[in-house]
């Protein structure tokens, strides 16, 4: 398996309820080992790194997961959410965690602070 994992052969399926709205905009993010890197859907250095684009209005999906056995940090620039009746803006996930959020953008963005966002 570990050869598997470290060729990229990984990935997230979303199972959504009967009843349950689809995103408009869905986003999976790996954390994961690549090499001797720490990487995000493979990549490790700046200006390589994966960005995401959205819309106000949107309602957007993350799914994320950590893959191997590092905890890792998921934090987007300029967005906040509700987990648990708490305010968030970082969810830290354990070896082969994962971890859903969902919001609808609320305002316009510019550069790496993108939205106000509001988890649905």
């Amino acid at each position: 398996m570990e050869d598997s994992i470290a060729g990229g052969l990984f990935g997230a399926m979303s199972i959504f309820g009967r009843r349950e709205r689809l995103p408009d905009r869905e986003f999976v993010t790996a954390f994961s080992h690549t090499g001797d890197f720490q990487t995000i859907n493979g990549r490790a250095f700046v200006g390589n790194t994966p960005v995401r684009h959205t819309r106000v209005g949107d309602l957007v999906q993350w799914d994320v997961i950590a893959i191997g056995d590092d905890h890792h940090t998921f934090h987007v620039h300029g967005h906040r959410w509700m987990d648990r009746g708490r305010p968030r803006d970082t969810q830290t996930l354990g070896p082969a965690e994962s971890y859903r959020i969902r919001w609808r953008e609320l305002a316009p963005g510019r550069g790496s602070t993108t939205a106000t966002s509001r988890a649905t």
